[in-house]
């Protein structure tokens, strides 16, 4: 910039990066912050409270230390429940780069760097690397596709750009990193059969109580997983529009 020397052009880009917005969340009388790049993060943040009631209850039942997987975790709303109301240990798994971005930078934010992990995983039923169709490169927006693109009319649906990423089941990152879950949402918008089929082990485990899964019952390969869940000995059930909620009784 004209004008400028570097070392002034360097103070205006240190003062840049530390300024992206934070907004405070307040969630059953317990506080942490948000980073807020854009409107949808935003209103993320600032719906809190409303977006998912159902949701917000269930991790509100958890136990402190209990271990908690947020398959599909956006910008990371529902670990930093589980990780600050709950007293959870959180591993977050959310491959598009921006929102991996805010969800981590959420982490640090909150100071729940010992407690509160995501990966930049796209869960699925194998372990492999391919590309992520995302519906667009802003942070906090969902409807991508890992896998294939998916073309649509809607431009919400329409998931077009690529993006490379690296897949893991969560059998696989169950058998690394001998980390089981006591519970587990699986909300990635169209991926969730695989996900099912890629957990087969972990839902005979009987450290596993309960799991959230969004599946659009609408298609026969979703509305599969019921059976499947139930057949895994979850006989207790709460269906609601932001999913459906299993527990193992």
């Amino acid at each position: 910039m004209a004008g400028l020397t570097f070392q002034d052009f360097k103070k205006l880009v240190e003062t840049y990066e530390q300024r992206m917005p934070v907004l405070a969340v307040k969630v059953k009388d317990h506080k942490f912050s948000m980073c807020t790049p854009n409107l949808k993060c935003l209103g993320f943040a600032a719906t809190a409270n409303e977006r998912e009631p159902a949701t917000n209850a269930w991790i509100y039942g958890f136990r402190p230390g209990e271990i908690f997987f947020d398959v599909g975790a956006n910008n990371g709303l529902y670990g930093l429940i589980a990780a600050v109301v709950s007293g959870c240990e959180v591993h977050a798994f959310e491959p598009h780069f921006a929102s991996y971005y805010v969800t981590t930078r959420n982490i640090y934010l909150n100071k729940l760097e010992n407690r509160m992990f995501c990966y930049p995983i796209a869960v699925s039923d194998q372990d492999g690397a391919g590309k992520l169709f995302l519906s667009s490169v802003t942070a906090g927006k969902s409807l991508n596709n890992y896998g294939n693109a998916r073309p649509s009319d809607d431009p919400i649906w329409n998931a077009m750009i690529p993006q490379g990423a690296v897949s893991m089941s969560l059998d696989s990152f169950i058998e690394k990193t001998g980390i089981v879950p006591h519970h587990v949402k699986i909300d990635v918008d169209g991926l969730e059969p695989q996900i099912i089929r890629g957990a087969a082990r972990l839902l005979q485990n009987p450290k596993l109580q309960s799991m959230m899964v969004e599946a659009m019952e609408s298609i026969p390969e979703h509305a599969a997983i019921h059976d499947i869940m139930l057949a895994a000995g979850f006989s207790r059930f709460i269906k609601d529009a932001a999913g459906n909620f299993y527990f193992r009784d």
